[in-house]
């Protein structure tokens, strides 16, 4: 098999797990919902800045160390819990649902609020492979991506509203991370 053959069959497992995810709301909901974070908060790196000028741009990243997984799904759900505690400022300590409501009206919240709020699964959500070199947004990124990408990249999908103008969501594989890289503008 030639490295051409092996990365596009790399990149279209990728393409059609992210897919399956982000297009089957229950299978993402499920695996979303079997996340402890209380056992990631020491092992995943998060960031975030903003501009403090006119251009009110922002830029977040949350990656995990792919020795934590044994999957694609595992990666992108432990990244968007914990991505969605960091958004919503929930104590990693504990779970949002602890004194308020059971797993399976956990998993409805995250099946009917949660995950299409965070991955855009409402009406014009998308995926696509990018080249590793095209991260696209705002000047901002530019502060936070050196943080984010500690190793060689491997492949870049761009997912949720692909032709949005003020937002750019990634999932990025490199050597060593799965990274969720987010970009935003409100000007």
């Amino acid at each position: 098999m030639t490295p051409e053959t092996a990365m596009k069959q790399e990149v279209d497992f990728i393409l059609n797990t992210v897919g399956k995810l982000f297009c089957d709301i229950d299978y993402f909901a499920e695996y979303a919902s079997k996340v402890a974070i209380e056992n990631y908060q020491d092992s995943i790196r998060s960031n975030r800045v903003y501009s403090y000028d006119a251009r009110e741009e922002g830029a977040y990243f949350c990656a995990i160390p792919k020795y934590l997984c044994n999957s694609l799904e595992m990666a992108v759900s432990a990244l968007f819990i914990y991505s969605l505690y960091d958004h919503e400022e929930w104590p990693k300590t504990e779970k949002p649902w602890k004194d308020n409501f059971n797993t399976g009206e956990w998993k409805q919240h995250l099946k009917n609020d949660w995950i299409p709020e965070y991955f855009s699964c409402r009406g014009t959500s998308s995926i696509k492979y990018i080249q590793a070199d095209t991260i696209e947004g705002f000047d901002i990124k530019n502060k936070i991506l050196d943080l984010a990408v500690a190793s060689r990249i491997l492949s870049i999908i761009r997912y949720g509203d692909i032709h949005a103008w003020n937002a750019f969501d990634y999932l990025i594989e490199t050597e060593d991370d799965y990274i969720l890289f987010e970009s935003w503008t409100t000007a």
